[in-house]
């Protein structure tokens, strides 16, 4: 039954039943409309009443009502639209007209019939450049070149045939996308150009390390980030808000399936794949169509990159070394005068074409591949002052500490002695002279004059550090640590165009990141920081099935998977309870390891 339901999960388009000229369509009524969760992360626009207990009988009549009935059910894709109305040279609608886009880059073809109103729509096309021409009986071949096809949005094509032989054909220039009559939905599409040319940081937006193509969001507007209502002002785009939505609100589409993870929902900074991998995506803000529904913001659609009929490739790296810094004004302000270390290399490259193993398989036309592989190296530098116990300290001597009496005068009610600043008390006291209940003595000459605990003398010994005595009780010490960060990104997709009716693809991408998080302060097991590790998954597969010229079964799932090992600095496999001494306590620290899909 699984199987079954997901090979109807998509859009069925029947172009019969578009006015291209209004651009109208019609939908499934409501006694049969709504959403059915997907099993794979994704949405069924098809059957809201449906429960997955139907008999196989039922199910299958629902299927053919679908098929005959002439509807429009759309789900979330990285696809687009060509859409438009063919008339004859005095305005008259042309009907039963063959509309045919075919792909400049890849060869697909893909096509469509004039309904009675002279309109058509081509549903699920790849993004990318198409050449679209008519045809019909007693009239001239007419191609439109250079059709730009953009993720969610509608190309309006419009053609006006001439009378004459269909062996002539008359061809028209059409490079730059049209305005939008078709849909009502307000957005941005951030092109490849715009991704390719306009620059981009490493370590830019307080999430990734690696640059960041979702920084591009602010190319739209109504958006607002760090330093704009944020809680925090390195969020970066982490936190980003589209035409006053909510932190974290924003739907995150990738090829055609939605991101969102149980820890944090539709955040992909930190879990995206390398800009190198992106071909473009649109940023919706308004009159967000129904196949978008999880979101109190905008919707942020990405595709992947495909290969083409030519090979393309590319390599970079880019460098970044502390030999060309100054000190930073904040180390000399506090004594150290240390330059930082901070190696930064960010390298990789990428590769597409068609799928061609010499003397047995040319994919020309038909198969197609994209690979790219990008990597973040930082040995990144330290500097932290902190305050540690000097030699009489560690010997319970804080004599150094102690000073004159408090401004307002405080008295210990125990033995109505003044309170000195820096004074501490003797937590085995009794009882007080006076009879107050509750207060503790003061240790004379504020030096400990009881056995120290031994768990404190063990954690001291792990303190392999001394502090500067000419730096005197307080930032005594500048701690100098390397923060070593890798941050690898992969991603890999195959096309296929098996004949005219079918055309599949897959992708997947990962993003593995380890490193330090936090500056360390103390050496291990002392620092309370921790081994930050995230290697997350996008799995995606596409089919497009065209039953007929006016009917089109688009089907995607997806899978998201987000596994978290950190582990804490002083995570060894050691029995700390048992190794410090702490009484009734015992047993080896568990590493705890979060994941989600």
């Amino acid at each position: 039954m699984n199987g079954l339901i997901g090979v109807f999960a998509g859009d069925v388009t029947d172009g019969r039943n578009f006015d291209g000229s209004l651009g109208r369509r019609t939908t499934v009524g409501d006694s049969v409309a709504g959403e059915v969760e997907g099993l794979f992360g994704g949405r069924c626009l098809f059957g809201g009443g449906m429960r997955f207990n139907l008999s196989l009988l039922r199910f299958l009549s629902f299927s053919l009502f679908l098929t005959f009935s002439g509807i429009t059910a759309r789900a979330q894709s990285d696809r687009g639209t060509i859409a438009g109305t063919v008339l004859d040279s005095s305005g008259g609608v042309v009907a039963s007209v063959t509309v045919t886009a075919t792909s400049t880059e890849t060869g697909a073809n893909y096509g469509a019939t004039t309904g009675p109103t002279g309109g058509f729509r081509i549903q699920d096309v790849r993004v990318g450049t198409y050449d679209v021409s008519v045809s019909a009986p007693g009239f001239k071949i007419e191609k439109k070149t250079g059709v730009v096809v953009q993720v969610n949005s509608t190309a309006t094509v419009e053609f006006s045939l001439q009378a004459g032989d269909v062996k002539e054909t008359l061809t028209v220039l059409a490079d730059a996308p049209a305005i939008q009559t078709e849909t009502s939905d307000i957005g941005t599409v951030v092109s490849a150009k715009q991704i390719e040319e306009l620059p981009l940081a490493l370590n830019g937006t307080g999430q990734s390390h690696l640059r960041s193509v979702e920084s591009f969001v602010f190319l739209t507007p109504g958006t607002v980030g760090p330093g704009t209502f944020s809680d925090s002002p390195s969020s970066g785009i982490f936190e980003s808000k589209i035409s006053g939505g909510q932190n974290l609100g924003t739907e995150v589409v990738l090829d055609g399936a939605s991101i969102a993870h149980a820890e944090l929902g539709p955040t992909f900074d930190e879990n995206a794949p390398s800009v190198e991998a992106i071909s473009e995506f649109k940023v919706t803000t308004s009159t967000i169509s129904a196949e978008f529904g999880r979101t109190s913001g905008g919707i942020e659609s990405f595709t992947t990159k495909s290969g083409t009929n030519s090979y393309h490739g590319a390599a970079f790296d880019l460098l970044h070394n502390d030999k060309l810094n100054a000190v930073p004004w904040n180390n000399i302000s506090n004594g150290s005068n240390v330059k930082p270390r901070d190696h930064q290399n960010d390298y990789g490259g990428s590769l597409g074409g068609p799928v061609w193993v010499p003397k047995l398989y040319n994919g020309h036309d038909k198969t197609f591949f994209f690979f790219s592989w990008e990597q973040y190296r930082n040995n990144q530098g330290g500097v932290q002052p902190i305050t540690l116990p000097t030699d009489a300290e560690r010997q319970g001597d804080f004599s150094a500490l102690q000073g004159q009496p408090t401004p307002t005068g405080l008295i210990n009610p125990c033995d109505n002695s003044p309170v000195l600043r820096g004074q501490i008390f003797d937590p085995t006291t009794a009882s007080c002279p006076t009879g107050f209940v509750g207060g503790r003595l003061a240790f004379p000459g504020n030096k400990i004059n009881i056995p120290l605990s031994p768990v404190a003398q063990k954690v001291l010994s792990y303190l392999t550090v001394h502090p500067d005595p000419a730096k005197g009780l307080t930032n005594n010490f500048i701690f100098i640590s390397n923060n070593p960060i890798l941050d690898t990104t992969m991603s890999f997709r195959i096309d296929e165009n098996w004949g005219n009716s079918n055309k599949f693809f897959f992708s997947y991408s990962s993003r593995d990141q380890e490193q330090f998080n936090g500056t360390q302060a103390l050496p291990p097991p002392l620092d309370s920081n921790f081994f930050k590790s995230r290697f997350s998954h996008y799995l995606r597969f596409g089919w497009d099935k065209t039953i007929s010229s006016s009917l089109l079964n688009h089907f995607n799932v997806g899978f998201n998977r987000l596994y978290d090992p950190s582990k804490a600095d002083s995570f060894t496999g050691q029995d700390w309870p048992k190794t410090l001494g702490i009484p009734g306590a015992n047993g080896v620290q568990q590493r705890r390891a979060r994941g989600a899909a």
